[in-house]
């Protein structure tokens, strides 16, 4: 019995060998074919991974572009409400130079005015006198020193009258001028 068992071992071992050469087979196939499988899932996985970490990519460069245009329109804006500043700044100096301008026109207009009135009544004695009232006034002299005199202070007279109108003439051109200014400033301002 003893050359039974080493046998019947032997019978075993050549059973087991025959089964477990028919079973591994089939159990490596299935086992291959699961690697096979899990290395295509961890392929698209793979894929999948560059993929998203490409688009990961372009989001931050979008990002990132977004970012420097929002920085450069909070630069624009900044510069732009700097120049706003000013420019109240600016409209406000100009309000109070046009009120000083006004107050001066006013007052240039009540000279002209003033001296319009004195040009009138001298050229309305010059009329009513003629030029014989210079002569009367020459001729009248007793002396010749006080002909002389007088003389001298018909062409202070004469010159001072001629200033006058020179003068006259001058400032409504200033005034007038000066309003054109205004208005155009005005213009500007509301513009």
């Amino acid at each position: 019995m003893s050359l039974l068992k080493p046998r019947n071992i032997l019978i075993m071992l050549v059973i087991t060998a025959f089964a477990f050469s028919s079973i591994l087979p089939g159990y490596a196939n299935t086992l291959e074919n699961k690697i096979n499988s899990s290395q295509g899932e961890l392929s698209v996985i793979e894929q999948d991974l560059r993929s998203r970490g490409k688009q990961l990519e372009e989001y931050q460069s979008e990002e990132k572009r977004i970012e420097g245009e929002l920085h450069r329109l909070e630069n624009s804006l900044a510069a732009l409400r700097q120049e706003i500043n000013q420019l109240e700044k600016d409209i406000e100096s100009t309000e109070n130079e046009i009120e000083v301008t006004e107050n001066e026109l006013v007052k240039a207009q009540k000279e002209i005015e003033l001296k319009d009135e004195l040009l009138k009544r001298r050229l309305r004695a010059i009329y009513e006198q003629g030029d014989s009232g210079y002569l009367e006034v020459l001729f009248n002299a007793s002396t010749f020193a006080e002909f002389l005199t007088r003389l001298n202070d018909l062409k202070i007279i004469a010159e001072n009258d001629l200033k006058l109108l020179e003068q006259a003439y001058q400032e409504k051109l200033i005034v007038e001028e000066k309003k054109q200014q205004l208005e155009d400033e005005k213009v500007r301002l509301l513009g």
